[in-house]
């Protein structure tokens, strides 16, 4: 009884000391935060290019195109991507790591390889790549990744999740998708396989809309907005 008693006593005093350390973790201070906002002068872009004759036709106005099928939601996005000549803007709640994530994924390394800059933006909670895989597509010179109001203790997550629950439950749930500041797909979905009609098991009924006209500047705006917030934290400071 005395035994138990001694061991229940340790352990309690081990699990308070852990408590205790995670609670003394905070974010990085400072470091790598160095302010950027959507590329200007985009006027010479082929995005551009296309979408003039239908802004100039409408003056004032902006002009969207309700993706309600999954299919057409992804493939617009890789038809996009693929088309980004100076910036890809994507800010995300959930990204999963399955065949969608994947692939956006690889479309948005192909495009910061022709030159494009990318800004990938992620909710630290719902994002399920690995820290190391981010670090690794952060590390491409022209990709920068940064997570929104991430848990400080990194390993083990969870324990860090639970002693600052306070903080963590201010989350990210914005979605947009911004390219050449020309044109942006916002919405309900999120990055994985059940937002596209791609799960074998159930999915989701959601919807997005393609934009053009001012509103894409509005879209970009509030992309800077939490880009540049010091809740947004590099991954690499990390």
């Amino acid at each position: 009884m005395q035994r138990s008693y001694q061991r229940s006593t340790q352990c309690a005093g081990i699990l308070l000391a852990i408590l205790s350390l995670a609670a003394c973790g905070g974010l990085p201070q400072g470091g790598e935060h160095t302010a950027s906002t959507a590329m200007k002068g985009n006027e010479g872009t082929a995005l551009a290019a296309v979408m003039r004759p239908q802004v100039a036709a409408q003056p004032g106005q902006s002009g969207l195109h309700a993706l309600a099928d999954g299919r057409d939601a992804i493939a617009a996005r890789l038809v996009l991507a693929d088309a980004a000549q100076r910036s890809l803007d994507v800010q995300y709640f959930i990204w999963n790591r399955d065949l969608v994530g994947k692939v956006l994924i690889e479309r948005l390394l192909r495009a910061a390889d022709r030159g494009v800059r990318v800004r990938l933006l992620l909710d630290d909670l719902g994002t399920a790549p690995s820290d190391e895989v981010l670090l690794a597509i952060d590390s491409h010179p022209n990709i920068e990744v940064r997570m929104f109001n991430p848990v400080a203790m990194r390993s083990p997550r969870l324990l860090g999740i639970v002693t600052d629950i306070g903080r963590l439950n201010k989350r990210m749930h914005n979605k947009s998708f911004t390219v050449d500041g020309q044109v942006s797909i916002v919405g309900g979905r999120n990055i994985g396989d059940e937002y596209f009609g791609a799960h074998a098991g159930a999915n989701f009924a959601d919807l997005d809309v393609a934009v053009i006209g001012p509103v894409v500047k509005e879209v970009s705006d509030e992309f800077d907005l939490y880009w540049n917030h010091p809740a947004s934290i590099p991954t690499a400071s990390l």
